[in-house]
């Protein structure tokens, strides 16, 4: 889906072995046919779908196509990167864990697209019954589906919505970025950040400490000074009926008054107290080991990005694969199969030493030189067990 409005021929990917053309029958129009073990992408069709993609954006030097994708690994392939350099592809992954607002498709088309098809199989069933849905009828569902929302307004509001076209670096404001301070870590040093403020300072919000507990609000806990509950004075004069009255007064002005504070910045409120200070944002104590290394918006087709994959593809392909306990018990049995049977068709295949005829042709038991290794029939050594012939016997004379 292109910002312009124009879609690009979507593909279909099922899970299976072989390619079966009765499945994309009732697809839209220019689907790209394509199949996996899972059922999900993989780095060799991702390469796939470039060349469909290419086919119809027609990028060219002069005119190059920039694509927004994720960091998935099927898109971080060596192959599909220098198919996109070839041919003018620029390809700019989003930041990780980002896609939800920042991916045009995510934001604007595949919500409608699920709904859109789940309403065409609920209108299957009713028309159907008694039968269940099955791979073939896929196609056909999903293109009534793709039909209905594929849209040139459903693709430039997507791009709108996500500040990529047109460009608005204002689009996401605090509140989008408020989730991920609970993983943010507390600073090294203990004694203070870069600008020399103390750690108490940073753990109030930038206030001062309390002096005493007469300046914690006893309602919220917070540091805040002249908390109403915390006057000890105003239940110990004459006029207690009047003193409330007047609070309740100055609690109506309050509320008429704008709001100066931002609830996203951490300001006092009308009341005084600032939501952090009722209910604070916890935050991540112990730091976790990542099994994987972390990544970042990056333009794929750049020669440092190439360079590091092609590394990084160079090293795995010279690491040797380790294989499971299970594999690798199954293929010593195969082996040693392979090994013994082999042994037994030579074995059949070589004369008697007495009488000179060939196991498979005359059969029976067959015995071992103790010497030569050589085998004879038991009958024609006139033993069992232990033989020695006559050429090693007289070797040893």
């Amino acid at each position: 889906m292109g910002a312009s409005g124009a879609c690009i021929p979507p593909a279909l990917i099922f899970p299976r072995k072989r390619m079966k053309a009765e499945l994309f029958d009732d697809a839209p129009v220019g689907t790209l046919p394509m199949i996996s073990d899972t059922g999900f992408i993989n780095g060799e069709l991702f390469a796939e779908w470039l060349q469909h993609f290419q086919r119809h954006v027609k990028s060219t030097k002069d005119d190059p196509t920039l694509l927004i994708l994720d960091n998935h690994v099927s898109h971080c392939t060596l192959k599909a990167i220098e198919f996109a350099r070839e041919n003018r592809i620029i390809l700019l992954t989003l930041p990780p864990h980002g896609s939800h607002r920042l991916q045009p498709l995510d934001v604007g088309f595949f919500g409608p697209l699920k709904s859109a098809y789940a309403l065409e199989c609920d209108k299957w069933m009713v028309e159907h019954p008694g039968r269940c849905i099955t791979m073939y009828n896929v196609a056909g569902l999903f293109r009534a589906a793709y039909g209905r929302v594929a849209s040139v307004q459903k693709a430039e509001r997507a791009f709108e919505a996500t500040g990529v076209i047109p460009f608005n670096p204002e689009r996401f404001g605090p509140e989008d970025f408020a989730p991920s301070a609970v993983t943010d870590r507390a600073v090294a040093a203990s004694n203070g950040d870069e600008e020399g403020r103390p750690a108490a300072d940073l753990e109030n919000h930038g206030r001062p400490p309390a002096e005493s507990e007469d300046d914690v609000c006893p309602v919220t806990g917070s540091e805040e000074r002249g908390c109403p509950a915390a006057n000890p004075e105003g239940d110990a004069r004459p006029d207690g009926g009047s003193e409330e009255r007047g609070r309740r007064t100055a609690d109506r002005e309050d509320q008429r008054r704008p709001v100066t504070g931002s609830v996203d910045e951490g300001l006092p409120g009308p009341s005084g107290v600032s939501p952090p200070d009722i209910y604070r944002i916890p935050k991540a104590t112990h730091p976790q080991k990542r099994r994987r290394v972390g990544k970042k918006s990056e333009i794929m087709t750049l020669s440092p990005y190439m360079i590091a994959v092609k590394e990084a593809t160079d090293k795995k392909s010279r690491t040797p694969s380790k294989a499971t306990p299970s594999v690798r018990r199954r293929s010593q049995r195969v082996t040693r199969a392979k090994r013994n049977k082999s042994n037994d068709s030579d074995d059949d295949v070589c004369p008697c030493l007495v009488c000179g005829f060939a196991f498979h042709e005359a059969g029976g038991k067959k015995v071992q030189c103790i010497s030569c290794g050589l085998y004879a029939h038991r009958e024609c050594a006139q033993c069992t067990k232990y033989f020695e012939c006559c050429n090693c016997a007289s070797d040893a004379d």
